[in-house]
């Protein structure tokens, strides 16, 4: 069975944009249905729980560069407090976990909140990945997951 790949591209009012690549799973390998996006189209097929799903935050230059992170998500029910209509809501779950690279972080500009996000993240990646690694890459992995501060 082969991946296939549909990229959706959408602008936030920060003017960074959000790509998504969307992973489906069949035998004729066609792009999946589901999108996250402006366009119209993205209503058509709404998003369901096992759906998967890739978040690629970036930030590009036209001509000169760009940036981008990439963690493969999975779509979930979530339990919330209150349920409207009795509709149920969906959360995402990483499913893949590597490290940010933090000399590519201007930490000047992450918020408390943000710096927590990515200590916890970090946190969670060396949770799940040591039990995998040897001497030598978990030494590595406890460098590149330490706490950061502003």
């Amino acid at each position: 069975m082969k991946a296939s790949y549909s990229l959706i591209t959408f602008t936030l009012a920060s003017a960074f944009h959000i790509v998504l690549c969307m992973i489906t799973h069949s035998n004729n390998s066609r792009p999946g249905p589901h999108q996250i996006s402006f366009r119209p189209q993205a209503r058509n097929v709404p998003l369901q729980a096992s759906m998967t799903v890739t978040d690629e935050p970036g930030y590009y230059e036209d001509g000169n560069f760009g940036i981008r992170l990439e963690n493969v998500l999975i779509v979930k029910e979530a339990d919330t407090k209150f349920n409207f209509a009795d509709k149920g809501y969906l959360e995402f779950e990483h499913i893949t976990w590597a490290p940010y690279q933090r000399k590519l972080m201007d930490l000047s500009l992450l918020s408390p909140e943000e710096i927590s996000w990515v200590n916890n993240y970090h946190s969670r990646c060396r949770e799940l990945l040591v039990p995998y690694m040897d001497e030598t890459e978990m030494a590595w992995l406890k460098k590149a997951t330490e706490p950061i501060s502003a």
